[in-house]
């Protein structure tokens, strides 16, 4: 996709943005480069991660699994600040620094 200067000045606008005619002349190439960069990563299917596309075809079957990481919910308190409420959660222990 090509953009032409006519459609950066009509961005510009929007933008409430005042440009210069050699920056909307830079700014349409720059746009029409990153658009097309766009169109060629959207083509790519990772095929090893996508799952919606497995190698053989086939979806593994659906697990029912526990929590991955305990959570202590003694430890967690409700507060209201303004009206609003939030949760406080301990400090994480991350060593000395």
């Amino acid at each position: 996709m090509t953009i032409d200067p006519g459609e950066v000045r009509r961005l510009a606008k929007l933008a409430s943005l005042e440009l210069e005619d050699n920056e909307i002349l830079r700014f349409a190439s720059e746009l029409s480069s990153v658009l097309e960069h766009c169109a060629t990563v959207s083509n790519l299917v990772d095929v090893a991660t996508d799952p919606i596309r497995p190698e053989n075809g086939t979806l593994r079957d659906d697990e029912v699994r526990g929590p991955t990481g305990a959570i202590d919910l003694g430890a967690l308190k409700l507060v209201l600040i303004d009206g609003e409420r939030f949760f406080v959660v301990p400090g994480l222990d991350v060593g000395e620094r």
